[in-house]
């Protein structure tokens, strides 16, 4: 009877580090089928298959026949998982998925100078330069611009801000400054003038949700606290007559009554909610005590304990299976 490899002999085998078995057994968990079979033949590489997801798998067929159709290169499929994200739309995501390099070319819109027949030759290639010079000053004001307003929102001093970003404290407040001025126009146009702008009351939000589970069938469990419980009323007014409104404005109507969204700081686990652990969850649950013969008994080991036991599990919090969760969540995919 053949011995069981583990994840270090696996490596071995093929000549790599332990550490890319380990991200290669990550990645099966978080594609679909059709991409796990594509990856199995050689049809999509790992680079390829790492950029799908971040896609929800119920989204991943359609942008893995697309880019197979178009035969995208990795960074291309890179590019259009990112429009994919973007799009607010289904327009946008169905153009993006029947024309995925016209709608990569659009999106990048690079400026192309133009041949000066009243210029030399130096004098072509000096005004190039500066069409570039200039393109990426815009591009540079842009993220100064995003880099401010979004590092206001994590909390921190407009001293910090300028020290880290190399402008002047006066430059940082004229940006948050103009910043504001934008955004209480925007909170002043007649389709937002017509909402309104009280801040909702947490008691009469509170009214707003279901009964309680009668005690027969044991004690509710009690509802968390969230920064939105205040802003309840407000949602549900705002989706009631917008039924088609976009996150990005939903966003600056709460942002008007005073709601300030805490990103969260990169490799800072303090200051998330929860700290989701899938390697893990796979190492202790898929991969311990077990020994595997080849790759191929891995995959299909991986395949069982996907169909088995992590897709049937029932979440701590939601009370569910992913299977449960994702049958609710596909008709609201992209």
């Amino acid at each position: 009877m053949g011995r069981f490899l583990q994840q270090v002999e696996v490596a071995q085998m093929l000549g790599r580090h332990k550490s890319w078995v380990n991200r290669r057994l990550a990645l099966i968990g978080r594609l679909c089928d059709e991409a796990r079979e594509a990856l199995r033949l050689g049809l999509l590489t790992p680079t390829g298959a790492r950029h799908l997801t971040r896609l929800p798998r119920g989204n991943q067929q359609a942008a893995l026949q697309s880019a197979s159709h178009a035969a995208l290169t990795s960074r291309e499929l890179s590019d259009m998982v990112d429009l994919l994200l973007a799009s607010s739309t289904q327009e946008q995501t169905q153009f993006v998925l029947e024309k995925p390099r016209q709608a990569i070319a659009q999106s990048q819109d690079h400026h192309v100078h133009q041949w000066d027949s009243r210029l030399s030759a130096a004098g072509n290639r000096l005004a190039k330069r500066l069409s570039f010079l200039l393109d990426s000053l815009s591009k540079m004001n842009t993220y100064l611009r995003f880099e401010v307003v979004h590092r206001t929102h994590r909390g921190e001093s407009k001293r910090r801000i300028a020290m880290q970003l190399g402008v002047s404290r006066w430059k940082v407040a004229e940006i948050l400054r103009r910043h504001h001025q934008q955004r209480q126009a925007q909170s002043t146009s007649p389709e937002s003038t017509a909402i309104e702008s009280t801040a909702p009351d947490v008691a009469a939000s509170d009214a707003k949700f279901p009964e309680p589970i009668p005690p027969s069938l044991g004690r509710a469990p009690a509802k968390r606290p969230s920064k939105l419980d205040a802003y309840e009323a407000k949602i549900r007014q705002l989706l009631e007559r917008y039924p088609k409104i976009t996150n990005v404005r939903l966003y600056e109507e709460l942002q008007a009554l005073g709601y300030r969204p805490w990103a969260c700081q990169v490799r800072r686990p303090q200051t998330k909610g929860k700290v989701e652990r899938p390697f893990y969850y796979i190492e202790t649950n898929l991969l311990n005590a077990r020994q595997f013969r080849s790759l191929d008994h891995l995959n299909e080991s991986a395949r069982w304990w996907l169909a088995e036991v992590a897709d049937k599990r029932i979440h701590s919090t939601t009370k569910k299976t992913p299977l449960e969760l994702h049958a609710e969540e596909l008709p609201h995919l992209l």
